[in-house]
Order: C-alpha cells, then structure tokens, then sequence
C-alpha cells in the first residue's frame, strides 16, 4: 500500500462524482508517461497488473466527498511488483479529471527488483536444534553446491556458537582457525560407520547430498560443520576476508542445528539443584551428576534472588555452578518455578594493560590488555572488550572514566587469562574495561598512556 498526501491550495473544493471537479492522481512524466498505463499498478490488461486503481493511468481517487481549500487529501493506492528483476519507476501528478493537471511536484515511486539468489555454496539441515537422549542421534543432510568432490566434516561446541556476538565460529587462539571439538562424533556418512569427531574428504555422491547423524555423551550439546577444505590443511580457515572470499565456490561452509544431549526429564517436585550442564539452545539445564534435566520456556516464572527476572535475563545469568531452587512441572504447558540463588557465573574480569611494540612494529603505540577471569565463572564464555579515550593524568579508570566504545569480543574459560592487542593508538591516555556477554557488571583496568611512541 502506497500513500501520498496532496494539499489543496486553491480557492475551489474538490468534489467527488463531479466531472471536471474530482481529483484523482494520474500517470506522469517521465515513467510511464502521462496518462499512460504503468507494469506496476492498474486495473486491467496485460501491462497492468489488478492492483484496484481508479483506472489503469488513474492510481487513486479523492478518498473523502469534498476536500476544501487548505485541505489535504490522502491518496493511497496498491503496488506490485514485476516478477522480472530491474528498477521500475512510477511518476505521479494530480488531476482535476476533464479540466487541469495540477502541479508536478516530482513525486514519483522506485521499485527495485533483485535477481534471485545464486543457490548457498552449502547448507546442512535440520538448522533447528533438537534435544536427544543418551544413545541416540541427530540425522543431518548437507547439499554441496558447485565442483568441489567431498568436504570435511566436524563438530564445534553449540553452546559457544549460539552465545557468539555476531554468529562467528569461535577462534579462541586468534590463528583464523575455527576451534572444533572432539566432543561428540559422526557415527555415519552416506550409511557408512565412522565414529569419529572428524571426517576427511567425505566423497560426494552424484546428488551431492550427504547424509550423516552425530551423536555426544550426555550434557553436551554439539553442531556439525560441513565445508571445503580446498587448500587440505584439515582446518576451516576463517581469513579477514572470509565474507568476500564465501560468495566463490572455493569457500564455504553450513553448520547444522544443534544437538542436545540431555538426561531424563525431571520428575515434578521441588529441588535445589547445582547446574552441571547448561544448554540455552534448547533450554534445559541439569544436575551436578547430569542424571536428570529441567526444561523451561518463556511461560515459567523466573528469579534471581529476591528479584523477579524476565526469560532473557534468566537465561543470561544461568550457567554451570550455579545453585537453582526450582518448584518443577514436568507437564511442559504448566508453570516452573526458577530461582539462580547463587550466581556462579557473570563476575566481571579483573584487566591489566602493558604499552609496547607488540604487533610486529618498532613503535611503542600498542596496548596490551589481559583478562583475568574468576574460576567462579565456570562456564568459557564471551567476555566484551571495551575502550575510552580518558584526560591525561586519569589515575583510575572507572564507569565515569569516559564513553566506552564496543572494540571485540574475547572467548575465555573461567580462571583463564587471554590477552588481545589494541594496536597503532595514537598518544593518549585510555581506559579498558570488561562483562560478560550482555552482563551489567564491569571490570576496569588500569589507564594505558601512549606519549611520543
């Protein structure tokens, strides 16, 4: 639905069913010409599709019986577009029919066509997770597209995947290297038993579907990846300029849904409950011993503490080594009860900062920023790392320090350091600080001061 409003600035009202009296908006110069009929609106015929206009060179008629003197008309009027790709222009210009073209204020509509789609490189499917038992398997089918005669396969953690800021493969050692798992493995390809967590140089068939199942120990919840391995080093190499290189054959992958490994639901009742797995990618978390399982949805009610806690934020907080007082219905349309009462795993890290030459240079421009992360935070996860631009002579660095600018996202397992480059500052006095992913609670570090490097 296309709307555009016309003011009546004249001294004489448009009337409705008058001719020589009644506005309409008509076809235009210069596409499709005045009064002339458009492919993108009409009434009737092969070159106007039935979009309910007035007439196929009349998009629309005066909405209301009289539109007065300093009074604004609202013409609305349907649009289709063509089924051909291109750019299709609509000019617009009102009329009072049988007597005068208004003015041409330029008004006109572009509708942009795309080309379909090339067919994906590769896909794997099912791309929706799924909860599986002890002993079973997830099937998955990947459609290879282009010249390639097998791909690699593997498998990387689900649950760091789904938490990553920007859907990236995890690269926890910064080699362009995705990090793959040996959690879990591929217990068929194309029928045939591997039982192993990584597949080289599966061949393809003549369809060039290839079907496989995987399959994880309980707790673990796994995605398999599926890509060209053209350079043969049996590693999905994640270069800076991976999005440009993915649009050619000789680079891509797909990644299945994930597949989680969960034991026996729990039975209804009221429990306190020390997580020892956690899987926000299909919302359930277990015990210590990972014997039994509590699934929640967005229709439970959600604590932390004292205080009353939305799904999102629930499910922020939930990670292993967290206590759980739990009221549980296993019925999964009632309503559980959860409440984190001992947050094991959002403490902020502690930072340190270094000023040297550290990315291969001579000039001392380089900041070196290390986390410290608490071995409370049990869980690896995405910790932000963020920076300010603070006054010379700042002696601490805190929320007031200065706007604190997004730079990365780092991967860090809990009572695990890792340090990443801030490279080529200019002279200056800057603060870093740190939460985990979507955490409120920050960690500072100490001011960094680049002067005559």
């Amino acid at each position: 639905m296309a709307t555009v409003a016309y003011y009546n600035s004249g001294s004489r009202g448009w009337v409705a069913g008058r001719m020589g009296e009644m506005a309409f908006l008509g076809t235009s110069d210069p596409a499709p010409g005045q009064d002339q009929s458009s492919n993108i609106g009409g009434r009737v015929g092969p070159w106007s599709p039935e979009t309910g206009w007035a007439a196929n060179n009349r998009p629309a008629a005066q909405p209301a019986e009289y539109i007065g003197p300093n009074q604004v008309a609202w013409f609305q009027f349907m649009i289709q577009a063509p089924t051909t790709p291109g750019t299709y222009l609509l000019y617009l210009r009102p009329v009072i029919e049988g007597t005068t073209w208004m003015e041409d204020y330029g008004v006109f509509w572009q509708v942009t066509v795309q080309a379909a789609e090339p067919a994906a490189p590769l896909s794997v499917v099912p791309a929706t997770p799924a909860i599986l038992g002890q002993s079973e398997s997830q099937t998955y089918t990947a459609v290879v597209n282009g010249s390639s005669d097998c791909v690699d396969l593997a498998l990387v953690d689900g649950e760091i995947y789904l938490l990553s800021p920007h859907g990236e493969l995890p690269d926890r050692d910064q080699d362009e290297r995705a990090d793959f798992t040996t959690t879990g493995s591929f217990a068929t390809v194309n029928g045939s038993s591997v039982g192993a967590s990584y597949v080289d140089c599966a061949t393809l068939p003549a369809d060039r579907m290839l079907s496989f199942t995987v399959t994880a120990p309980l707790g673990a919840s796994v995605q398999p990846v599926v890509y060209r391995d053209v350079n043969r080093n049996n590693a999905l190499d994640l270069p800076i300029f991976a999005e440009s290189q993915e649009r050619s054959e000789n680079w891509a992958w797909g990644i299945g849904g994930a597949a989680s490994f969960a034991p026996p639901n729990a039975v209804s009742g009221s429990y306190t409950v020390t997580a020892g797995a956690v899987s926000k990618s299909t919302n359930w978390f277990a015990d210590a011993a990972i014997a039994r399982s509590f699934r929640y949805d967005t229709n439970d009610s959600f604590q932390i503490g004292s205080a009353t806690a939305p799904f999102v934020l629930f499910e922020q907080h939930l990670s292993r080594g967290d206590t759980v007082s739990v009221s549980y219905a296993a019925d999964p349309n009632a309503i559980s009860t959860f409440n984190i009462t001992s947050d094991a795993g959002v403490a902020p890290p502690r930072i340190e900062t270094s000023v040297g030459a550290f990315n291969g240079g001579q000039a001392m421009n380089d900041i070196r920023v290390t986390f410290f992360t608490p071995p409370s935070n049990v869980d690896e996860t995405w910790y932000s790392m963020e920076r300010a631009a603070v006054a010379a002579g700042t002696t601490a660095c805190g929320s007031s320090s200065g706007s604190y600018d997004l730079l990365r996202y780092v991967l860090i397992g809990g009572g695990q350091s890792k340090s990443a480059i801030d490279p080529d500052r200019p002279n200056g006095t800057y603060c870093y600080r740190s939460s985990v992913l979507g955490g409120a609670s920050f960690g500072y570090s100490n001011p960094a001061t680049i002067a005559a490097p």
